[in-house]
């Protein structure tokens, strides 16, 4: 275990917020999670798990614990038959290189999460989801090292606790996730429904959904998000800063009264309707109204926060928290951020 100390995590996180970590230690394999395990115990030490940090908004200047870097990278097939693989995947790989990968394999099942940032082991946390699919459909187990009984634990589906953005690695971070296996289908299978893939076979020329290639899904998913979404190294920020928010049916029938032209959508749960998030930031909040010379909204989504140049993890927050208020204040929906806060 190689501990470095006063690291700067400016370079590892894509909101590009200064912060220092007291102690910063990369993990390449299972031993020296054991080994960085045992130094957060004996030092009683807080401590974060980074895979991308895409998802990271750090509001402390400096976080007094020890960051576990995660680069625990490899890829093992487990078993595969004619309809499905079963592939074990390091946490630390980055999750469009495993989709990529995926794809160059004829494996079916996550081409629609392509150039989601972060690590495969990131992916789980937050149950990354777009276009119709979510991780949580194609894993099969969630490899960690459980910081409370000091051993590895392998868990179910149903262990993870999966649901929208959520899971249970949000609700105990004593679980460090050191790989995931997936099932993944080697039949073509795509989901379509989605704008912007619901037209792909005409666009293309083709018959049917049958004429598809794995790539043609993969770079229309790329072609999607790179004309809505910022590129993070040029302008940084972390993504959907705040969750979709889920209403009663009856409380979706009385937004459409106040704004006619709002998007809904259906859940799994009849009862409930999904409000995107992007356009009552736009629309009711009038985000870019508020937009500074340090934080704002992006041009082509509202739901995504940027940094302009130098603002720092708490101006980013109060940022947010005037688009929450106000969006209270209007429609009594409480915007949830998506994005994890670090304090301290």
């Amino acid at each position: 275990m190689q501990l470095l100390h006063n690291v700067s995590l400016v370079e590892y996180n894509t909101f590009r917020i200064p912060c220092v970590a007291r102690d910063f230690v990369e993990v390449k394999d299972e031993a020296v999670v054991i080994e960085v395990v045992q130094y957060i115990r004996d030092t009683q030490s807080p401590f974060l798990v980074l895979g991308g940090g895409s998802n990271i908004l750090f509001t402390c200047e400096t976080y007094d614990g020890v960051v576990v870097r995660n680069n625990i990278d490899f890829l093992r097939i487990i078993s595969q038959s004619e309809t499905e693989v079963y592939v074990e995947v390091g946490a630390g790989m980055v999750w469009d290189d495993f989709v990529q990968y995926c794809v160059s394999h004829d494996w079916y099942g996550v081409e629609n999460l392509s150039l989601i940032p972060g690590t495969v082991g990131a992916a789980p946390v937050q149950n990354i989801g777009a276009y119709g699919v979510e991780v949580a459909d194609h894993i099969l187990s969630v490899k960690v090292y459980d910081i409370d009984t000091q051993s590895f634990r392998v868990l179910s589906p149903h262990e993870c606790g999966s649901g929208y953005r959520e899971s249970i690695f949000k609700k105990n971070k004593n679980l460090i996730i050191v790989s995931v296996t997936f099932s993944l289908g080697t039949a073509k299978k795509f989901i379509l429904q989605y704008r912007g893939l619901d037209t792909l076979v005409s666009d293309l020329k083709l018959t049917s959904s049958n004429d598809l290639t794995l790539y043609d899904v993969r770079r229309r998913v790329i072609e999607i998000r790179e004309s809505k979404l910022p590129n993070m190294r040029e302008t940084p920020n972390a993504g959907s800063f705040f969750k979709n928010p889920v209403v009663s049916r009856s409380r979706a029938n009385e937004l459409r009264e106040l704004y006619p032209t709002i998007p809904l959508y259906d859940t799994e749960d009849k009862g409930q309707v999904k409000v995107a998030a992007g356009w009552l930031i736009e629309h009711v909040a009038n985000a870019r109204a508020l937009d500074d010379p340090k934080v704002g909204v992006w041009s082509q989504q509202a739901l995504v926060l940027v940094n302009r140049g130098g603002a720092t993890g708490t101006e980013v927050l109060l940022f947010a928290k005037r688009i929450q208020d106000i969006i209270k204040t209007k429609t009594g929906i409480e915007l949830e951020m998506e994005v994890n806060r670090i304090d301290e």
